[in-house]
């Protein structure tokens, strides 16, 4: 309870400190529909995050490191197909390599990250 409580929190502190740019509800807003858009999914994304670090830290105390990572990338790689109807585009050469580096540091990451909550 300690945890979540502390996670809302600190989201409701990122709402309130970015609250004067945020002028949804007012006519003329300061962002633009995009921006705003942008802002929603950085907030929506830092507040699943959060609560992934916290599920994690409880699952490391019964699952393996495998298992955890395993699960994760398989999730994070299904939720990401699903954007693919928003318009996709081919990756050149330079582009995929780069994709595949990236993917493997963020593995890497997410090995070292999950062994750490131990």
């Amino acid at each position: 309870v300690y945890r979540w409580s502390a996670v809302a929190i600190g989201l409701v502190g990122v709402l309130l400190i970015s609250w004067p740019k945020l002028t949804l509800l007012r006519s003329g807003a300061a962002l633009g529909d995009q921006e705003v858009l942008g802002v929603i999914a950085a907030f929506a994304a830092a507040a699943i995050s959060a609560i992934a670090m916290l599920l994690v830290r409880n699952l490391v105390q019964t699952e393996k490191t495998a298992t955890i990572v395993l699960w994760f990338s398989s999730t994070a790689s299904v939720l990401s197909l699903l954007t693919l109807p928003f318009g996709w585009q081919p990756l050149t050469p330079v582009q995929a390599a780069l994709l595949v580096v990236a993917g493997f540091c963020g593995g890497l990451g997410q090995i070292l990250m999950t062994a750490a909550y131990r």
